[in-house]
């Protein structure tokens, strides 16, 4: 007794299924995996392994409420560095990530968030958004 469907059709179908609870189920802990390995590798020997940054140097990232800048500039400050957000803000320039992907800084956010700050989730279509809005730093 056939059911209609090819093996291969089964085949999609299954995998099509597995992608699904995937993105659904696993998206957090994906998300936060890549948002600590790119901070390890690119944040943590300035702002330190748990974010709490080094005195007037570099500033700690626990605590959001003491940014110097607003949430819709941070994805900037990645990207294109404090000259770009607040070039007189800290005795040492935070030096610029353009290699980040949109996806990549989202995903640096919102590790930061589930480990520090606790507020919504950061969402890719508003770090796309604040980024367009971005100008590169004065020379």
């Amino acid at each position: 007794m056939s059911s209609g469907y090819s093996m291969s059709n089964r085949v999609l179908f299954a995998t099509a299924a597995g992608l699904l609870l995937l993105t659904c189920c696993d998206l957090s802990t994906q998300v936060y995996k890549e948002g600590k390995s790119i901070y390890e590798r690119q944040c943590s020997s300035c702002h330190g392994n748990n974010q709490e940054g080094f005195g007037k140097l570099y500033p700690s990232l626990t605590d959001a409420s003491k940014f110097s800048v607003p949430f819709e500039k941070i994805p900037c400050l990645i990207r294109l560095g404090s000259g770009a957000v607040n070039p007189e803000d800290r005795l040492i320039a935070m030096p610029a990530f353009p290699e980040l992907t949109e996806v990549e800084i989202t995903n640096v956010l919102n590790f930061l968030n589930s480990v520090h700050w606790k507020l919504p989730a950061f969402h890719l279509k508003h770090t796309s958004q604040w980024l367009l809005q971005c100008t590169a730093p004065q020379k």
